[in-house]
């Protein structure tokens, strides 16, 4: 006798990965849209980096209030008429308002901030505070 065995049993992992992709889909709306970033520390220098696609440079916020350095703004959706969004079969890229807050090493200095933007990203280099850069003391011969 030959047992037939479900397909949710056969591949629970296909099942899964199915009822997931629904599940991420509401999750992302949810969020709006969340820039992703980096944080390097260069040596002389820290730096960030965002991925802003569709932002143009000059809509785009930078503030530092104390240790918190905030980068804010939005990602709008193009304009279409009614019956041109009617024909999509899947909407999967997020717009909206964003804002990311971090916290700056305690060896910032908050005075040397730079940010530019090209071809979608992002770039803040943040200085860093003269006493705290490692420098080579000599030692004397008498």
């Amino acid at each position: 006798m030959t047992m037939t065995v479900p397909s949710i049993y056969a591949a629970p992992f296909g099942l899964l990965g199915r009822i997931g992709q629904y599940l991420d889909d509401e999750d992302a709306q949810a969020r709006g849209f969340v820039p992703a970033l980096d944080f390097a520390d260069r040596g002389e220098h820290y730096e960030i980096r965002a991925d802003l696609p569709g932002i143009r440079p000059e809509d785009v916020e930078i503030r530092v209030d104390q240790d918190r350095l905030c980068i804010r703004g939005e990602r709008t959706a193009e304009s279409e008429s009614k019956d041109d969004a009617a024909r999509y079969q899947r909407l999967e890229r997020v717009f909206g308002r964003f804002e990311r807050i971090l916290r700056l090493p305690a060896d910032s200095d908050a005075e040397q901030i730079e940010a530019s933007g090209r071809d979608g990203v992002l770039r803040v280099r943040i200085g860093k505070q003269a006493s705290a850069k490692p420098r080579r003391i000599a030692v004397q011969t008498h």
